[in-house]
């Protein structure tokens, strides 16, 4: 038999973990648990702290709440997890709308009317083509002074090709400077015409 330990329903809400109301409705449950005494002193219902039942019922007590501490803490960490997940996916979500608009940001800058593309290989084009008819008349005075000095100064037709040769190139290279540097001057003047 073991020694009896009376103490108040508060104390042994406080000792068991739980609420007053808790040790309460265990005193009203009938029948009642073998730890509850009647004191008739203070003509109240009292509980025995040491009773085997009363140390089983607060073991028990406190491991379920413990576990109800453990499942309302999984429980945060659950919603915690699905809050920062969606929160994710609008993260997500907000990249792949910026990247889309850097791409057609991207793609915009790349894109130009057909008026302008067609302006930009048609004029190139002519312009090329009426520099290569030129091309004879531009260079026969040059050819015909590099003959004259191969002349008189007794060079191999060897000598006079190298030079011919070097002046269609230089030629060529200044048709070619010519002609870009007309086609940006027209390009920039279309651009401040049609892009206001």
């Amino acid at each position: 038999m073991h020694q009896e330990r009376i103490v108040s329903q508060i104390k042994a809400a406080e000792i068991a973990g739980v609420s007053r109301g808790a040790i309460q409705s265990k005193i009203r449950k009938n029948p009642r648990p073998a730890w509850v005494v009647y004191d008739n002193k203070s003509r109240s219902f009292r509980v025995d702290a040491a009773h085997p039942d009363f140390i089983a019922y607060c073991q028990g007590e406190a491991q379920q709440a413990d576990a109800s501490d453990s499942v309302k803490s999984l429980a945060a960490a659950s919603a915690q997890a699905q809050l920062e997940i969606h929160i994710q996916k609008v993260e997500l979500n907000k990249y792949k709308i910026e990247q889309e608009k850097l791409a057609l940001k991207k793609e915009a800058a790349n894109l130009i009317e057909w008026d302008l593309c067609e302006f930009l290989f048609t004029g190139y084009m002519e312009r090329i083509n009426r520099e290569l008819l030129a091309f004879p008349k531009r260079i026969s005075k040059n050819v015909e002074l590099a003959i004259q000095d191969a002349a008189q100064t007794g060079q191999t037709p060897e000598a006079v090709a190298a030079i011919v040769a070097k002046l269609i190139t230089r030629e060529t290279e200044t048709i070619i400077r010519e002609v870009k540097a007309a086609q940006k001057a027209e390009v920039e003047a279309w651009k401040s015409e049609h892009m206001k």
